[in-house]
């Protein structure tokens, strides 16, 4: 289950699992959540996990935002070796391995 809460006018444009992301030396596999206002990369909470009994023992994880980029910071956009590449005003960068979010980033900035 993805725990985050959209903005005024902000609308869903695509949810991704199994994303790669890298930020420096930091390297997650993770989902991504893209609306018209915000990219969110999302990860489990595991101290809200929900137990439920049902045929034994099952859980449900919560994914909740670890980092957002409004789409308004970001400075460019680059394909770099096998990976594309997020640059923001304040010059942080991401690097994730999905060509249809390069795509679908691109198309909204």
């Amino acid at each position: 289950m993805l725990k985050y809460e959209l903005m005024d006018g902000e609308e869903n444009i695509i949810v991704l699992d199994e994303l790669f992301v890298k930020q420096g030396n930091n390297e997650k596999t993770t989902t991504a959540v893209l609306t018209n206002q915000r990219l969110m990369f999302l990860v489990p909470d595991d101290g809200a996990e929900v137990l439920r009994i049902a045929r034994g023992l099952e859980y449900t994880r919560y994914k909740e935002v670890y980092y957002q980029i409004f789409l308004k910071d970001i400075k460019e956009l680059k394909v770099k070796d096998n990976y594309y590449q997020i640059v923001l005003k304040n010059n942080i960068q991401f690097e994730f391995d999905s060509e249809e979010l390069y795509k679908l980033v691109k198309n909204e900035i």
